[in-house]
């Protein structure tokens, strides 16, 4: 499973380094079980090709309003239409730098335009497959979290 957590990484460090000058810190990958409760943002694509899936980002509301204000050039103070789709964009970036990486490993992929959820005491359930959460720290202890759930058929 290592193998599939390790472009999301790759990709996360390097456009957060050149979009916004961030540097990430990954945390301790765990797996979760269908049906967690998210924080107050999340960004959810499909995966199909040689794997198949989801990839879900999810954040607290502060992270979502610092990665839209890096993204907007501003101070960002509300999730509104705008703020959501910098973030949902950044998130779309990462998730396509990551498949050019499986790409250069030979798994081509594709994934899904990306879906903004937000609210409070989202549950979030996939049916049949193991959930490996990423923890990736930046600025001040603000993180976003990549929950990878990708099988082979």
């Amino acid at each position: 499973m290592i193998d599939c957590i390790n472009p999301f990484i790759e990709a996360s460090s390097e456009v957060l380094s050149k979009m916004a000058n961030v540097k990430i810190k990954r945390g301790t990958a765990y797996q979760k079980k269908s049906g967690f409760e998210s924080d107050n943002m999340a960004i959810v694509f499909g995966v199909v090709g040689g794997l198949k899936g989801q990839i879900i980002f999810t954040m607290k509301e502060q992270s979502a309003l610092y990665i839209a204000s890096l993204m907007m050039g501003m101070p960002v103070e509300k999730l509104d239409e705008m703020s959501k789709s910098a973030v949902a964009e950044l998130a779309n970036i990462i998730s396509g730098n990551a498949l050019t990486i499986f790409s250069k490993r030979n798994t081509n992929m594709g994934i899904s335009p990306p879906t903004v959820l937000t609210g409070s005491g989202m549950n979030i359930s996939i049916s049949k497959a193991a959930i490996i959460a990423i923890p990736m720290i930046f600025h001040s202890g603000m993180s976003f979290e990549i929950n990878v759930v990708l099988t082979s058929f």
